[in-house]
């Protein structure tokens, strides 16, 4: 269940990443007249898949049905473990300034980051394709809240309601996008057909989500790494160096039961193997242990997970069951609960 908690741990996060430049002057630029646009580009459809809505070669992407999400039994226990790892403060941040919460109203939630940041000060720029439940007159609103001054600015054939500190556009009656102001420029040229290459169409990740069985529909994410190597210890305290992953595709399907399939490109078949081989060993000793079987886990590390390589690539398949799900989840939640009162 990582995965699932890393992927809507991101689109939380990403639901937070409008909080980004200080407050002052807007950077969204005028662009191109609307109708020198439409003449020269087809426009992209905002009700269509919103992967080719987003600016090409973003850091990570996360694709989330919130609306199916919602009614998984375990939305309730996931919603524990984000508020109790204080993820779920990044969308309260969110709902505050813009009005709404992503998580709680919408039908579908997907966004990418564009840069990474250096320290807890900075926040990376992103887009936000959201689509249902918002009142845009809500919206804005909650941009002006505070004695902030909107404005609105036309960016090639897009309309852009700013307060210098978050941009947002109304794409469609059920479609809006939130990004950061020095995104604008890049978005219109996207939704213009002006940028013909899409998040969707990616070519460097086609051999990843091939092998990981092509995307899915309830979460679905990707990230192209500066990943690093990390340790993990072995019961002596010894570190074991677990190689660090070029790029990774990885989707969480299910409403009880929960299927993840992700696969990550390592530098060479050796990482691969090497990676395999550590978390291998570590999901049978474990999954041999009294005490993992006495907690419910022990179909799902001998018999639930599988680690494969393929060439240079890792591919991880996880198959849990509905109360698997539910323990791991409580243990996240628990055990992320210490970690913040501490």
């Amino acid at each position: 269940m990582n995965t699932l908690r890393f992927a809507l741990a991101s689109l939380t996060l990403l639901a937070g990443c409008a909080t980004t430049s200080a407050q002052g002057s807007s950077s969204v630029a005028p662009g191109v007249a609307a109708q020198d646009v439409a003449s020269r580009f087809t426009p992209r459809d905002p009700q269509a898949e919103p992967l080719a809505l987003l600016p090409p070669s973003p850091i990570a992407w996360a694709r989330v049905e919130t609306e199916r999400a919602r009614r998984s039994r375990h939305w309730p226990t996931v919603t524990a473990v984000l508020t109790n790892q204080g993820t779920m403060d990044f969308v309260r941040r969110f709902e505050a300034d813009l009005g709404f919460d992503p998580l709680a109203s919408s039908t579908r939630v997907t966004g990418a980051l564009y840069e990474l940041v250096e320290n807890v000060e900075d926040v990376p720029r992103a887009v936000i394709i959201v689509k249902g439940g918002f009142d845009p007159a809500a919206v804005r609103a909650a941009l002006g809240r505070d004695g902030r001054t909107v404005r609105e600015e036309r960016v090639g054939a897009m309309t852009v309601i700013t307060n210098g500190r978050y941009a947002v556009s109304v794409l469609a009656a059920d479609v809006l996008a939130a990004f950061h102001p020095a995104m604008a420029e890049r978005l219109a040229r996207q939704l213009s057909g002006e940028e013909r290459r899409t998040v969707e169409d990616d070519p460097s990740y086609a051999p990843l989500w091939q092998r990981v069985g092509g995307r899915r529909p309830a979460i679905a994410q990707s990230a192209s790494s500066q990943t690093r190597a990390v340790q993990i210890g072995d019961d002596d305290g010894t570190p074991v160096q677990v190689p660090s992953f070029q790029r990774s595709v990885s989707w969480v399907d299910g409403d009880d039961a929960v299927t993840v399939r992700l696969v990550a490109e390592s530098a060479s078949r050796e990482d691969a193997a090497r990676f395999v081989a550590s978390f291998d060993g570590l999901r049978r000793e474990y999954g041999g242990r009294f005490l993992v079987r006495m907690m419910g886990f022990g179909r799902l590390l001998n018999d639930g997970i599988a680690f494969t390589t393929d060439e240079q690539f890792v591919r991880v398949a996880i198959d849990a069951q509905g109360g698997e799900v539910q323990r791991a989840l409580q243990m996240a939640s628990a055990g992320a609960a210490i970690r913040r009162a501490n």
